[in-house]
């Protein structure tokens, strides 16, 4: 089974090697948490890329959130900008996640 110490160094080398390479960290989260999942008996193999699409985002989520405060703290948010991109955010990601509930892990 997996432990938490390497669910934590799986995160540091993600982090460090996005920052590195200027990559996304699902990039790199992504292909190894499939791999994780198919040892997880519940996890059913169908659903095993959805699991971790769905736990890459989650990690986003939180990410996002610490650098939008590290970079507030700096003056470096075009909040316009923001505000106007939203909508459309927004939709996408409805979008993307109702087409991603009629896809197979196969076609994901």
């Amino acid at each position: 089974m997996i432990t938490l110490l390497s669910l934590l160094a799986l995160g540091a080398v993600a982090g460090i090697l996005a920052g590195l390479l200027g990559v996304g960290g699902g990039t790199i989260i992504v292909p190894v948490l499939i791999w994780i999942f198919h040892g997880y008996p519940e996890i059913p193999t169908a659903n095993v890329m959805h699991v971790a699409l769905a736990t890459s985002l989650a990690t986003i989520v939180i990410t996002s959130l610490s650098s939008i405060t590290a970079h507030q703290k700096q003056g470096a948010i075009d909040w316009p900008v923001v505000w106007r991109l939203t909508p459309g955010i927004i939709v996408g990601a409805l979008a993307g996640s109702v087409s991603a509930s009629f896809l197979s892990s196969d076609s994901l």
